[in-house]
């Protein structure tokens, strides 16, 4: 790994939400979470990233044993052996459990909970139950194992964080305790390193905690000091801590941790992901705006054109020159606040805000902001004259012109700098729908597809509406950017095909999330009376949801 210490930052390109990863084989496993149905393992190697394989739900774990696992958290945990796209059943216990490692002679090592009682499970390579801890503890938390020891990081009863080491039959040998702050988070994972153990305390501040164990010594990092966002998962190789902070994984000497304080001054913060989401949101203004400015001119010209009758009915003592005057300024601010209002409004509905912002995502270099730029200086313009109305002074208009029509244009081709760089990393939210059916449908749909080798899906959806074509134009043109490729159609009177092939998709976005997505959006546009999703190139049959 020493050719990626020298690097000292990984870019794990083409991910979403990383969460845990393991050094093995001279290259990075790890786990991928699309979202809280599917998630995909991947391999980083030389600069390239290999999409090993995706699973249907639960949290992935990659062991020491350089093998991944799933675990299906609920009332009853079931663990899987994970290969490819198949994975094999180990065990399946009652409890919630949530924490899985392996130790040297292969047995599973399982930290979960319990009517609120903190137990720690040991399984052989079969599944079976080789035995139970009960640690006296009020919230187990994470564990980690070194040597015939099992360390367990939690809660004690007095709210303190505390780490406990023992042997396999539960006998304490030793512990520590620390506080961070108010002790609001609780420890994710631990990791041994010689005399020094490593604790991550994730909140609403993460947290890595160095503890000497020799002499009780704790040092507290948060990431900031070190130029990151967030710690999310951490490892320790060759000397080396790897932390991994949103999709990448920044890389120090151990050393260089404990001189820390130091660190400030040399690593500033590498992004900031707030800003590359006020960018999108800014151009989606943009072209919300271009959509409802007609509406603007329309309303403002009716109300500008009544004040103007109403001028000529009370016998202004103004000049007629002037009135005219007036209600340009007038009938010009008016459509912007209109069209601003309209705007606003239309950009708090979801579906329209998703729609326009992959928009933005596929089109950012194509924009034509001259109008909305010319629409807002010029807005300044007649405020300003408003403001010094009758008298008139073209040189502060004027300038008042000048300066927003520059800082805007300079603004704009800076945020799309912004977008240039950061846009293969953006992942849009997609719509979402909380019906079960429509899930477990889905989900079955996506089990097909992994058994057939397919990629193709044909959509039929049947309506007591009309469809019109430009329901699914919409989705097509606003979800380019995701699937990367026309959508093939045919919209009969009350019936819609829709052909689907997912095969060039952005792999940031699951099958899954696309799926959903889809549906949900023909949803908000036509009452569906059914949907029948059709597996293409396969040996998988068609399936029907009423």
């Amino acid at each position: 790994m020493a050719s990626v210490a020298e690097n000292k930052i990984i870019n794990l390109k083409d991910s979403v939400v990383p969460q845990i990863f393991e050094l093995i084989d001279d290259g990075i496993y790890y786990f991928d979470k699309l979202n809280k149905h599917e998630g995909k393992f991947c391999f980083y190697k030389d600069g390239n990233t290999e999409v090993i394989g995706e699973t249907d739900g639960g949290q992935g774990f990659i062991l020491s044993d350089g093998k991944m696992y799933i675990l299906n958290i609920g009332e009853y945990t079931s663990m899987y052996r994970f290969n490819k796209n198949n994975k094999e059943k180990i065990f399946e216990t009652d409890g919630i459990y949530f924490d899985l490692k392996i130790n040297e002679t292969g047995h599973f090592v399982c930290l979960g909970n319990k009517e609120n009682i903190t137990l720690i499970k040991i399984f052989n390579e079969n599944g079976d139950n080789l035995g139970v801890i009960q640690p006296n503890i009020l919230f187990g938390s994470c564990i980690s194992l070194y040597g015939d020891y099992i360390f367990l990081g939690g809660f004690n009863f007095d709210n303190t964080y505390r780490i406990i080491k023992m042997n396999y039959i539960g006998k304490i040998l030793n512990e520590w305790q620390f506080s961070v702050g108010e002790n609001n988070g609780f420890i994710s994972k631990i990791l041994n390193y010689g005399d020094y153990i490593l604790a991550l305390v994730t909140g609403e501040t993460d947290n890595l905690i160095i503890l000497d164990t020799t002499t009780g010594e704790v040092k507290k990092l948060v990431p900031d000091v070190l130029g990151l966002n967030n710690f999310i998962d951490f490892q320790i190789f060759n000397d080396e801590i790897y932390i991994l902070d949103e999709n990448r994984i920044y890389v120090w000497n151990f050393a260089e941790i404990f001189l820390a304080e130091n660190l400030k001054k040399r690593y500033k913060n590498k992004r900031d992901s707030v800003i590359d989401l006020y960018a999108y949101q800014y151009l989606m203004c943009f072209l919300t705006f271009d959509e409802c400015k007609i509406y603007g001119f329309i309303s403002s010209g009716i109300i500008t054109f009544f004040l103007f009758i109403y001028i000529i009915i009370r016998k202004s003592d103004l000049r007629f020159i002037k009135t005219i005057e007036l209600l340009i300024y007038f009938y010009w601010i008016l459509s912007f606040l209109i069209s601003s209002t309209i705007n606003i409004i239309q950009c708090i509905d979801k579906s329209k805000r998703i729609e326009k912002l992959l928009y933005v995502k596929e089109n950012y270099n194509n924009l034509n902001l001259f109008f909305y730029t010319f629409n807002i200086s010029f807005t300044g313009y007649c405020l300003m004259s408003l403001l010094l109305f009758p008298e008139f002074n073209i040189i502060y208009s004027a300038l008042t012109f000048i300066v927003l029509f520059t800082s805007t244009s300079l603004l704009n081709k800076i945020l799309i700098k912004k977008i240039d760089k950061t846009n293969n990393n953006i992942v849009i939210e997609l719509l979402q729908a909380t019906d079960e059916k429509i899930e477990g449908y889905i989900k079955h749909i996506i089990e097909n597809l992994k058994n057939t080798d397919s990629e193709k899906i044909m959509i039929d959806i049947s309506s007591e509406d009309i469809i019109k074509t430009n329901v699914i134009e919409a989705w097509n043109v606003s979800r380019k950017a995701v699937i990367r490729q026309e959508v093939k159609y045919t919209a009969d009177a009350n019936k819609l095909t829709v052909i689907l092939d997912l095969s060039k998709r952005d792999n940031k976005y699951s099958r899954y999330s696309i799926l959903m997505d889809y549906i949900c959006f023909v949803k908000n546009k036509i009452k569906i009376k059914e949907i029948k999703i059709s597996c293409l190139e396969g040996k998988g049959g068609s399936y029907g949801h009423q």
